[in-house]
């Protein structure tokens, strides 16, 4: 596929960019006291090389409030960082935008502000309304702000009027309860937006390209109404917007901010495409847009002019020429896992589970030494990665694995319904380790000792991964025997002999998970949780809708109960205050977490001079702990 509209050089306002590829600005925390550091560069750098038609800084702030490790740009001293950082995409060829967020509002912490005093939904802060005079004050702020902006070499600037912050506040009739000049009507609560627009044309000059962010629907009853969102487009346009980049969801809609797999790819395109038929100049689409072929579709369709794409260039920084070169099969994909996002909630750097490099593009490669062999054992996405670090090194590589396929539990995770997307991990290795079949085997062979030292290596890096907990129930060990009870592995993996009615135990994320992929086999299915609710591993951008999926399934809910005893006719659960119920079932399932196979790993010590050990066997995780180990233990080999 050509991808011909996707590399159609296109233009906001005066500025000409060489395809339609923005990258979203995502928070990284890689500042250091509000500035640029050379961390920072390297990671903007990394996406300008990989093709990029625009990157758009992440949001810096105008004020002298925000989280450490946020950029800042309320003072002239930040311009030289910033102009270091510009300087630095501009020789390499690329454009660079910076949004700033006038401010965070009412989930500000600092200086919680609103347009009305309504409580943020999450925090409970109750935010002070602004004055006129205090609305003025800002917008000479943010005016300033953009004046630096263009001092130190930005080509744009975008305002941030997304994802809850201030400006969806003063837009959206909930949260705007003004009777002055600033509230009531759509066009006075869009004031706040329109005068942004026109003090930064007047602070950095009307060739000076804008683009508004806009939370195009708050995904949620009695949010701004589609009708009165084109209004303040169209508003936003004769006030000078360059363009437009839709994106939705507020505080109490989150998961639309940053999509995760639950939602469908590109769900806002349908938002901009509405926008697109309001307004003339260009607008911007952003949300879980994941592979060129979506991307092309969208332009095909005339829903937006330019993708903005954000989790998608962490994953891969250079999605745009490998595209652009036909080299789509070789792109790695966002999982929409959302671990970017639990690092930016925790107030800690970005991380990305499928790129281990996000935020050392800048390390310095390890000294070059002689060429070793090298053998992983183990093929799942931690022995996976180790395998394609250590040949990148140039190592001699063999890869063992046991099973028919390689991929380990990325071959059972990607089951459950919707988690297809997990599959594209195992497809990626497989893809590159072909491309380097020179330099790495795969056998697939149990990593025994025998084995190994049949092989004669210099380096083993065990990845064995990790086996099921299995829970000290009584009657566990006699099910398991009698084959009544099983582990959720072994239903996924198609070992287990289903009937017509199954009780999970453990109702973390992947207790739920597997109780929804077995009601899809035709099971009845009851749901055991010792604590008081369900997934409370989560992250609440995901958990929110997994719950949902599993209500609409059908799916019987038993929280804050012990499991008293297992037997061939069921589970005996008790609650807090005694009560006993019986649950019967043909068949247990447990879902009760993983632990370190420390004995297979333990076993295959001193089969070299050297060895090391990465994911699960160490301690049993998450895809990300697992590929950033295997990256870990191979990369100073």
């Amino acid at each position: 596929m050509a991808f011909d509209r996707l590399f159609q050089p296109g233009r906001i306002g005066n500025l000409s960019l060489p395809n339609r590829i923005v990258m979203a600005p995502m928070v990284t925390h890689f500042a250091d006291a509000g500035r640029v550091t050379d961390r920072m560069i390297g990671y903007y750098a990394e996406r300008t090389r990989g093709g990029t038609g625009l990157l758009v800084l992440e949001a810096t702030y105008p004020r002298t409030i925000g989280h450490p490790g946020r950029v800042c740009i309320w003072g002239d001293h930040f311009i030289p960082g910033l102009k270091r950082m510009t300087d630095e995409i501009h020789r390499l060829g690329g454009k660079f935008a910076i949004e700033i967020n006038p401010s965070r509002g009412r989930v500000d912490e600092a200086d919680p502000i609103s347009a009305s005093s309504v409580p943020h939904p999450v925090t409970g802060r109750i935010p002070r309304a602004l004055t006129v005079e205090e609305i003025l004050a800002l917008e000479e702020e943010f005016g300033k702000a953009v004046a630096r902006a263009r001092e130190a070499g930005f080509d744009a600037v975008m305002i941030h009027g997304g994802t809850g912050y201030l400006l969806t506040e003063f837009i959206s009739p909930r949260t705007n309860l003004r009777k002055d000049e600033y509230g009531g009507s759509i066009e006075n609560r869009a004031r706040l937006a329109v005068e942004m627009v026109r003090e930064a044309k007047k602070r950095a000059g009307r060739d000076f390209p804008v683009i508004l962010r806009l939370t195009a629907s708050e995904r949620i009853e009695g949010g701004t109404s589609l009708e009165d969102i084109l209004e303040v487009c169209t508003l936003v346009e004769a006030a000078g917007a360059d363009a437009i980049d839709v994106v939705s969801g507020v505080a109490e809609t989150m998961e639309w901010v940053s999509p995760n797999l639950y939602l469908p790819p590109a769900c806002n395109a349908p938002l901009a495409g509405a926008v697109k038929g309001r307004v003339s100049i260009p607008v911007m689409v952003a949300g879980r847009i994941p592979t060129p072929e979506l991307a092309e579709e969208i332009l095909e369709k005339n829903q937006a002019d330019f993708l903005v794409l954000g989790r998608t260039l962490l994953a891969d920084p250079h999605f745009p020429v490998k595209a652009r070169e036909g080299r789509a099969g070789e792109i790695r994909k966002c999982i929409a896992c959302l671990r970017c996002l639990e690092s930016f909630a925790a107030h800690q750097p970005l991380v990305c589970a499928v790129n281990p490099l996000v935020g050392r593009e800048r390390d310095p490669d390890p000294a070059t030494g002689r060429k070793k062999k090298v053998v992983v054992a183990g093929g799942g996405p931690a022995g996976l990665q180790a395998a394609l670090t250590a040949a990148e090194r140039g190592h001699e590589v063999v890869l063992l694995e046991k099973e028919k396929e390689v991929g380990g539990q990325l071959n059972l995770a990607c089951l459950p319904p919707e988690k297809g997307d997990l599959a594209t991990v195992r497809e990626y290795f497989l893809k590159q380790l072909e491309k380097r079949k020179d330099r790495v085997r795969i056998l697939h062979q149990e990593a025994t000792p025998p084995v190994i030292k049949n092989l004669a290596p210099e380096v083993v890096i065990s990845a064995v991964g990790s086996v099921p907990l299995l829970p000290p129930i009584p009657g566990v060990e006699e099910g398991i025997r009698k084959k009544k009870v099983v582990t959720g592995r072994e239903v996924l993996s198609g070992k287990a002999r289903l009937g017509k009615k199954a009780v999970v135990i453990g109702g973390g994320m992947i207790g739920c998970e597997l109780a929804r992929y077995l009601v899809r086999k035709g099971q009845e299915v009851a749901l055991v949780e010792i604590l008081p609710e369900l997934a409370m591993d989560g992250f609440p951008m995901i958990r929110k809708l997994l719950l949902a999926r599993v209500g609409e399934d059908g799916i019987a809910v038993y929280t804050g109960v012990k499991e008293e005893r297992v037997t061939e006719e069921g589970v005996e659960v008790v609650d807090s205050r005694g009560n006993r119920t019986f649950l019967r079932a043909d068949l247990v399932v447990l879902s009760c977490g993983s632990v370190p196979d420390s004995a297979a790993s333990r076993a295959l010590e001193g089969t070299a001079p050297e060895f090391y050990e990465a994911g699960d066997c160490r301690q049993a995780s998450r895809i990300l702990e697992a590929i950033h180990g295997g990256y870990a233990a191979a990369r100073n080999l």
